[in-house]
């Protein structure tokens, strides 16, 4: 009877030993018909996982171009918006006048040009900032701004 309860446990352990393992194996049937078992996925996975992600790409990059052909559409009618080929000299001028009046370093006002429009008069951001400088509508108004478009 002692050994009862051993004996029991080792027939436990031996039978929980002998449960097959539980791995992550895929199958598939190669070009000669076998099947091979892997713990990668299988070519034919892997094929069709490539051909969905070169065609999200594709799909993502024709969504881009739309996208960008678009908004230059836009940017080419927007109201009040000047010509893109206004003058940069008469732009740099206009810099120089009102920084002096409103005592701003303009070269402060210069790089925050830069910064948000790149010096494009018709820049409109996907906020719908403006202009310039990227006002954005609301704080136009705020500051006594009718035009946003004219620097």
């Amino acid at each position: 009877m002692k050994n009862l309860p051993i004996t029991v446990a080792l027939f436990v352990a031996a039978g929980w030993l002998a449960l097959p393992a539980h791995g992550q194996l895929s199958s598939y049937v190669d070009e000669r018909g076998n099947v091979v078992y892997t713990n990668a996925d299988s070519p034919a996975a892997r094929k069709a996982e490539a051909e969905k992600n070169a065609a999200a790409a594709d799909a993502k990059a024709k969504a881009e171009q739309a996208s960008a052909k678009q908004a230059a559409a836009d940017s080419n009618a927007l109201p009040g918006a000047l010509p893109k080929s206004i003058n940069a000299d008469v732009l740099h001028q206009i810099v120089q006048e009102t920084a002096q009046k409103h005592d701003v370093d303009p070269a402060l006002v210069s790089a925050v040009i830069s910064t948000e429009s790149n010096w494009n008069t018709s820049a409109l951001s996907r906020k719908g900032a403006q202009g310039l400088m990227q006002l954005v509508p609301e704080t136009a108004q705020k500051l006594g701004v009718y035009n946003a478009w004219d620097p």
